[in-house]
């Protein structure tokens, strides 16, 4: 009689569908990142709104530099340099920005929602259709 020996996975002590693709994507909240280097401050990028129309993408520059795309659920870091920045976001239909001022060693985050307006039901019941706007929120 043959026994398999099957591997543990990090999805065994996961039950919460969320928990597990948090653990699929090495996503950890749970740990603090390394502190900003002196004179530096930190940006988080967050998309995790129940509002959010989680299947678009979102592009994401910063201070005129591409980020890349900001998935939902999957939060972007980065260290940046103390002073004025500016946030730039785009659904491929309509821009949004930000624009804040960072301090050494502050850890800057910000929230994207990307979803539909507040008339976006009834455009959807009436004409079968509506748009995703992006919204950017800095978190206290």
């Amino acid at each position: 009689m043959w026994v398999l020996a099957l591997e543990r996975t990090p999805f065994d002590r996961v039950q919460d569908r969320t928990a597990a693709a948090r653990v699929w994507r090495d996503v950890r909240d749970d740990v603090a990142g390394p502190a900003p280097s002196p004179g530096r401050a930190q940006l988080t990028l967050t998309r995790d709104s129940s509002h959010d129309f989680r299947d678009r993408q979102v592009y994401v520059w910063v201070d005129g530099e591409s980020w890349g795309k900001l998935k939902y659920g999957v939060p972007l870091t980065q260290e940046i340099s103390a002073g004025p920045h500016q946030i730039r976001v785009n659904n491929t239909l309509f821009n949004d920005r930000l624009a804040f001022t960072a301090s050494p060693g502050e850890h800057v985050k910000v929230r994207c929602t990307n979803g539909m307006p507040r008339a976006g039901w009834l455009m959807l019941l009436l004409l079968h259709v509506t748009y995703l706007s992006v919204r950017l929120e800095r978190e206290p």
